[in-house]
Order: structure tokens, then C-alpha cells, then sequence
């Protein structure tokens, strides 16, 4: 007996189409496995619905998707030294320059290459920081299909957007100058999934969406049409005993039963994503009701408090998250966020 991970793709596709509603074209963001949901699954039913822009971190990941979405677009967000240029141009991938370093290393193999240029507006973590007439001269002569610009916010989730909207006035600028410098015009994006869904002047060209893909809102965000789960983590009872009031519950010596409790071992626990430091505030569902966690997460196991449910027995089955339970609430009782823990729950259940 073993947690089961299930990934709904019907739901992937809904969301999809919402936030297309909502927000305009957007870049289907798949990097880390499609943030631990399966990045052929997730390529492969988003490009059947009609999806043809997809983004990935790496030329890895763009090679482990490209047969499932055809022609569409593939940017890269990452790095691709350039001994793999190859492989950029055979396939048509969009490659994401982001420094004079990059480019220049780029330059002998970019013809035929496609690319976009990364600005720097204010994260500090990559990007160009240069002004545009030095962004030209890095690439003097670079021989590649420049086709789009883009930044990225560090912000745009936070209660004040003052700073998104500070770097979208410094980006835009930028952009713009760009483009005239080029004698052409760009692409240009800006907006993840946050920024996408509260800042409708950041929208512009195309946003780049990936947390809100897989039914997952960032902090202070709102969705005009409700969002879906993809991602549902559930694992079945083990056995169910009568805990005495003061005898111990799992580890260590202070765990005792405040009362005569039904307890339930349940076949999940740290080695799963359940993390020890969610106990004292993560509550699961079984059979349609919310129980607290008896005693401290194991390995593979973890002690439900099921003295108030009624009908639980071996074989039944407990959500961790899903349609019932929040992935957020797990992600928040653990004191990090739903990114990290979709990736990680995502990695370990495969």
C-alpha cells in the first residue's frame, strides 16, 4: 500500500482555456516536469487543445516535449551551451539570450537561430542590465532571428504591486527602444501567472503562465473563472486501532493521547511529501471530513486523529490535496510555497 499520485489533465485543459479567457495567449509553462504534473502528459493535452506555445527551462526539457506538441513554439528560459546550437536550430527552438557573455558565445552558431532577449528590470537574477544601444552592440553580429524581449517580476504576488509596476514602466521603455534601435518589432511578455491575473497593463503581447495552469493561485490573486486542482495526492488506511487516554502515539515521548482516540495509520509520510514540520497545522480529509495529525509524520506513515469520522477503515482513502484540500494549505503548514511543494510531491510519487 503506497500514496497514489493523480493527475487530471481534463482539468489541466479547463484551466487553460479559463485563463486563455481571462488573460489573453499565453506561453503553457512546463519547466521542472511541468511544475511535478508530467511534462509530456501536460504538452500533450494542452497541445490537443489547442495550445501552441509552450515554455521550459531547458533544452532537455524542450526535446522531452517536442513530439507531443508539433510545430508550436518552444522557448527556452535557460541556458543551452553552445556545442548543443545544433539542436536549437534543427528543431526551432526559441533560445533565451539574457547577457553579453551569453550572446557572444552564441554568435559563431547563431544563423538560423531563433531567439528572445531577457532584460534584467529589476530581480537580479538574470537578464540584460545594460541599456538597449548596448544590447545592439552585443549583438553585432549575431546572425540569429531575434524575435521577442522579456523580464520577469519579483513582486507581482506581494500585497503593493508598486514595484511590478515600477519594473513594467523601466521594461516597456526598454522594450520599446529596443525595437527601434532593431528596426523591428518584438514580441514582448512580461507577465507570469500573478502578474497576468492582477496587472491587465502587463499583459501585452503574451503572458507566460505556469502555477495558475495547474489550478494554483499565487497570493493575492483572483481568477475571473474558478480554477481546477490538477494534481491530487491521496493514499489509503492502513489500520485503525483504540488509543487509551495517555498512552503514546508514534515517536518520541510526547505524543501522548489527551483522550481515548480512534487513530488511523495512514500509508504516507515524509518520504512522500509529507513533510514533518506540516503536523502540528496540516489537516488531511478522510471521508468527507478534516482530521488533525496524531503524533509526528514518519517515513512512509503518518497517525490520523479519527475519533469523530465515521465508517474509516483499512483501504480507505485520505486526501493530502486535491479537489477537498488545498495544495496551498499543505504548502503553507509546512511554511514554504505550492511551487515547491508540487514539485517536490510531484518527483517523489512518480
Amino acid at each position: 500500500m503506497k500514496p497514489e499520485l493523480l493527475i487530471n489533465t481534463d482539468n489541466l485543459v479547463k484551466n487553460a482555456q479559463a485563463l486563455k479567457d481571462t488573460v489573453g495567449d499565453f506561453y503553457c509553462v512546463l519547466k521542472c516536469d511541468a511544475y511535478g504534473h508530467g511534462a509530456t502528459r501536460c504538452a500533450s493535452a494542452l497541445h490537443s487543445a489547442g495550445m501552441k506555445r509552450f515554455a521550459v527551462f531547458s533544452l532537455a526539457e524542450a526535446l522531452e516535449i517536442k513530439s507531443f506538441v508539433g510545430d508550436s513554439d518552444i522557448l527556452i528560459l535557460g541556458r543551452t551551451p553552445s556545442r548543443y546550437a545544433s539542436a536549437l536550430k534543427e528543431n526551432r527552438f526559441i533560445q533565451t539570450v539574457f547577457s553579453e557573455e551569453y550572446a557572444s558565445e552564441l554568435k559563431p552558431f547563431s544563423n538560423g537561430l531563433r531567439a528572445h532577449i531577457k532584460l534584467d528590470s529589476g530581480m537580479n537574477r538574470s537578464g540584460f542590465k545594460t541599456e538597449p544601444e548596448m544590447i545592439k552592440k552585443a549583438f553585432s553580429g549575431f546572425r540569429g532571428e531575434i524575435e521577442g524581449v522579456y523580464t520577469h517580476f519579483h513582486s507581482a504576488d506581494c500585497d503593493s504591486l508598486e514595484g511590478a509596476e515600477k519594473q513594467l514602466v523601466k521594461f516597456t521603455a526598454y522594450a520599446t527602444e529596443l525595437e527601434v534601435i532593431l528596426s523591428k518589432k518584438l514580441t514582448k511578455h512580461a507577465a507570469a501567472s500573478a502578474a497576468a491575473l492582477r496587472m491587465k497593463r502587463a499583459r501585452l503581447d503574451i503572458c507566460r503562465i505556469g502555477l495558475a495552469l495547474y489550478g494554483c493561485l499565487p497570493d493575492n490573486c483572483e481568477s475571473a473563472r474558478e480554477l481546477l486542482p490538477v494534481m491530487t495526492l491521496r493514499a489509503p488506511v492502513i489500520s485503525v486501532r483504540e488509543v487509551k487516554k495517555g498512552e503514546n502515539i508514534g515517536y518520541g515521548c510526547d505524543n501522548k493521547a489527551k483522550k481515548c482516540m480512534t487513530v488511523a495509520t495512514v500509508a504516507v509520510g515524509y518520504a512522500n511529501g509529507l513533510p514533518r514540520s506540516a503536523m502540528r497545522l496540516f489537516r488531511p480529509a478522510i471521508n468527507g471530513k478534516r482530521v488533525d495529525i496524531a503524533g509526528r509524520i514518519c517515513m512512509d506513515r503518518c497517525m490520523l486523529d479519527v475519533t469523530d469520522v465515521d465508517g474509516v477503515k483499512p483501504y480507505c482513502e485520505v486526501e493530502l490535496f486535491g479537489a477537498s484540500v488545498s495544495v496551498t494549505e499543505l504548502a503553507e503548514a509546512e511554511g514554504t510555497i505550492p511551487y515547491e511543494t508540487l514539485t517536490r510531491v510531484g518527483k517523489m510519487n512518480r
